[in-house]
């Protein structure tokens, strides 16, 4: 059963998620170190998964079978569950209450030895899409107030099995990352009658010193204060709060600059661990101006050590400036 608790401090909500210590972890630190397993995303092991609630796949073949380039699938060690219970209680000095939401894995490729960052550009693109449409159905079932969308690349990014995938979790509340963007930009909003996003690219666009790449529809600049080293975001140029309204021609160009910044961090620092956090609009966003929507991608080359998690200001030993610069003279990425 998972709960998610409050911490009376920082009014932070966590998820205790005892589920989540059966997993298998397929991934380990050290390669002599490293079990081989059974791969459950692999194809012909559809049996071993929940079945699939969303799919590409051929025309003619059927759920849970194969035939399939796209597949999306409950957790079966979910952080969270619609059949979760426990006893809620927000009146006490220590606040929890049921985490009560979807938790569900994108099996991005059958082939589980790919590099997403040159998956063919449609076959990344069906991946947005997957996104997008997984997003639209989650937020149809009222108790969901928030659905996060993230990758775990790697050791270092936390992955437990090496298949690439990613995953989403819906959640009845508003996490405080999120609850903490929006209140900033919807002050800014309310004082200057502008998004807050929009005016820090243009101010990026200005200055042109942290800007790794751009296309018609998003542009890539290294985040101005960083918590890890080439740190890099993706936004839409023009404004959008809600990532779920994405268009399609937004789809195919947030994929083909999402796998170019890829191939670029990649080029620069070699093989690459990396977190992917995208961030949306919640329910019930009060103005279109309090939000922007926009992808985070996060390099885990370097730990975070005791002064970052005892004064939550983080060190970090590469301007954005100088992170930008390296991955805008990087080779030319391979087209997809």
């Amino acid at each position: 059963m998972s709960e998610l608790r409050q911490d009376p401090i920082t009014k932070r909500w966590v998820v205790i998620a005892n589920a989540r210590n059966n997993r298998p972890v397929h991934l380990k630190k050290n390669a002599e170190e490293n079990k081989p397993g059974v791969n459950p995303f692999a194809p012909g092991n559809e049996s071993l998964t929940p079945p699939e609630v969303f799919a590409f796949r051929k025309e003619g073949t059927t759920s849970d079978t194969l035939g399939w380039w796209v597949r999306v699938i409950p957790n079966k060690f979910a952080a969270v569950s619609l059949d979760v219970t426990c006893d809620e209680d927000l009146s006490g000095f220590h606040k929890k209450k049921p985490a009560v939401g979807s938790h569900e894995v994108i099996v991005e490729t059958p082939d589980e030895h790919a590099d997403i960052a040159l998956l063919p550009h449609d076959h990344m693109t069906d991946i947005w899409r997957a996104y997008r449409e997984r997003m639209q159905t989650l937020f149809q079932n009222p108790v969901t107030e928030y659905v996060q969308i993230f990758r775990n690349q790697g050791y270092g990014g936390g992955a437990s099995l090496p298949h690439p995938h990613s995953q989403l979790i819906s959640l009845p509340l508003v996490p405080k990352n999120i609850e903490e963007e929006v209140y900033h930009c919807g002050q800014y909003a309310e004082i200057n009658g502008r998004c807050l996003f929009c005016d820090l690219i243009v101010e990026e666009q200005r200055t042109k010193t942290r800007i790794v790449a751009e296309n018609e529809d998003f542009i890539a600049f290294c985040a101005y204060a960083p918590r890890f080293p080439f740190e890099t975001w993706i936004a839409p140029k023009n404004h959008a709060a809600d990532f779920s309204n994405a268009t399609e021609n937004m789809l195919t160009n947030i994929a083909a600059l999402y796998q170019e910044v890829l191939q670029r961090l990649a080029q620069v620092l070699g093989k690459l661990d990396y977190n992917m956090v995208l961030h949306t609009a919640p329910r019930n966003l009060k103005s279109p101006l309090a939000y922007h929507w926009h992808v985070e991608i996060l390099p885990r080359h370097v730990q975070r050590a005791g002064f970052e998690f005892g004064s939550g200001c983080y060190l970090v030993t590469t301007s954005p400036e100088q992170a930008a610069g390296w991955m805008r003279e990087s080779n030319n990425p391979e087209p997809a």
